[in-house]
C-alpha cells in the first residue's frame, strides 16, 4: 500500500466473500453515510437494495460541554478515534510535524493498531497520546479543545466526527469520515 503498513487491519478474504454474498442474497442493506452509498453503488449494488441510516448521538450528552470563553493560550486539535493507517494518522503527524505551529498541541485519544506502533514510538513536538477513555473523559478533552480533526481514508461514519460537532467543535475532517 502507499502508505508502507501491513494491511493486517483488513478482512481475510474469506470473510469478504461471505459479505459480498450476504450483500447479493440481501433484500436491503443498511449504510451508515452518503459515503458508503455511493461506494456501494460504484461496486454495482443497485441503489433500490440500499437505504442510508445515519448514526447519531445523544445531543444532551456532547453540548454539555463547557467550551473556553476566551482564546486560550495553547490551541488543542483533538483526535478520538483508533490509530489505525487507514484513518489518516500518518499523515496527520506528518503535517503536524511540517507545520510546526507554536503555542498549538494535538491529543491523540484511542487505542493504537500496532501497525502503528512504530509511529509513534517518537511522536512530534506538541502531540499527546492517550489511550482510550470513557465517554465522561471525552467530553472533557473536547471542553479544552478548539477543533477536532480526523483525516480519514476511510469510514463507514466516523460517530466521533458527529459527537465532537454536538459539542460546539469545528471539525476538520476529510469525506471518507462519511460525514
Amino acid at each position: 500500500n502507499k502508505l508502507g503498513f501491513p494491511l493486517d487491519e483488513i478482512a481475510d478474504e474469506q470473510k469478504i466473500l461471505y459479505d459480498l454474498k450476504e450483500y447479493e442474497t440481501a433484500d436491503i442493506i443498511c449504510v451508515p453515510s452518503k459515503f458508503v452509498y455511493q461506494t456501494f453503488i460504484e461496486n454495482g449494488v443497485p441503489a433500490d437494495k440500499l437505504y442510508i441510516n445515519p448514526y447519531g448521538v445523544d445531543y444532551s450528552f456532547w453540548s454539555q460541554c463547557e467550551t473556553h470563553s476566551t482564546a486560550p493560550a495553547t490551541f488543542t486539535f483533538l483526535w478520538v478515534a483508533t490509530l489505525l493507517p487507514r484513518k489518516g494518522i500518518a499523515v496527520l503527524l506528518e503535517a503536524w510535524k511540517n507545520a510546526n505551529i507554536k503555542n498549538a498541541r494535538l491529543v491523540l485519544v484511542g487505542g493504537v493498531a500496532t501497525s502503528v506502533i512504530p509511529l509513534i514510538k517518537t511522536l512530534p513536538r506538541g502531540v499527546e497520546l492517550k489511550s482510550f477513555l470513557d465517554h465522561k473523559a471525552v467530553r472533557a478533552e473536547m471542553a479544552r479543545s478548539q477543533a477536532y480533526i480526523l483525516p480519514s481514508f476511510e469510514e463507514g461514519m466516523a460517530r466521533s466526527v458527529l459527537e465532537a460537532a454536538a459539542a460546539g467543535l469545528p471539525v476538520i475532517i476529510t469525506k471518507e469520515t462519511g460525514a
